[in-house]
């Protein structure tokens, strides 16, 4: 698995990175699980509403040692990436995924990057 220093969802032009903040205890805090080889792992699923049965999964990996990140929204089963930005069937779902990631900010797990104009 490739990670890169900075990720976004697929069809998202914001662009996030780990913190300079974030420490590993900070990753289990929000949630986190530990693979076997250190890497860090966070999945959600989203609803668009309370009680909506349509779901799909949020993926947040970090590499070990804090330096990498990867980004996926996948559906429900985690077998296909979803594209919430371009496909009509999603745009329900970006407002809660787009909720989450303003907490993985504000918890400093995650920074989002500015766009350079």
């Amino acid at each position: 698995m490739a990670f890169q220093k900075s990720a976004s969802l697929k069809g998202s032009e914001t662009e996030y990175q780990v913190s300079e903040q974030c420490k590993k205890y900070t990753l289990r805090d929000n949630n986190f699980v530990e693979t076997k080889i250190g890497n860090f792992h966070y999945e959600q699923l989203v609803h668009p509403t309370f009680n909506d049965p349509r779901t799909v999964k949020l993926i947040i990996k970090v590499k070990k040692d804090l330096s990498g990140l990867d980004l996926n929204v996948t559906q429900a089963n985690g077998l296909r990436t979803v594209d919430l930005y371009h496909d009509e069937k999603f745009e329900s779902f970006i407002e809660p995924v787009d909720f989450i990631l303003h907490h993985m900010v504000q918890e400093h797990v995650l920074t989002r990057l500015e766009e350079e104009e």
